[in-house]
């Protein structure tokens, strides 16, 4: 429900309190964003990417005149922290996407080459030596591998083109 207040807010004109270049205090006009959407990224409690998860968040966001838009995020929550779980994710949601148009596309999180490195690098960096970091590996999000990536739109794009 924070998540949907949230897509309310953005999709409505406003104005907030910012701040401009020189840090003075200013107005921030917004004419709203009517692209808002809703993520859906899964909990600590579970991930929330199957059928049932995404139709309860199509009629909470239809019961707030919200359009019915949701984007899945194949990790984090969604694949219980284990970048190795994307693809049976992404590869169901592909599978929704065809009776359940409110679907409108899924993340992923990729890099060159699959895991990361970021449990090498000590919280304080001072000292830390950028050289013994591995090309080609995230130092933040575990991800699946480019190719990896690749393989999983190719295959979602010919499953999509026959639905």
């Amino acid at each position: 429900e924070y998540a949907i207040s949230a897509v309310h807010k953005a999709s409505r004109p406003g104005v907030s309190a910012g701040r401009t270049r020189d840090d003075s205090l200013a107005k921030v006009k917004s004419k709203g964003n009517p692209f808002a959407h809703l993520i859906l990224r899964g909990t600590d409690s579970g991930p929330n990417y199957d059928a049932e998860h995404v139709a309860e968040a199509t009629h909470l966001l239809a019961s707030k005149s919200l359009p019915e838009r949701v984007v899945i995020d194949c990790s984090h929550g969604n694949s219980r922290k284990d970048y190795r779980q994307q693809p049976a994710v992404f590869e169901s949601v592909v599978g929704q996407m065809p009776a359940n148009p409110a679907i409108k596309g899924a993340m992923l999180e990729v890099y060159i080459n699959e895991g990361t490195q970021a449990k090498d690098i000590p919280e304080d960096v001072t000292g830390f030596d950028r050289r013994t970091l591995h090309q080609g590996l995230s130092v933040t999000d575990a991800c699946i591998s480019l190719d990896t990536f690749k393989r999983l739109v190719n295959d979602a794009y010919k499953t999509l083109k026959h639905s």
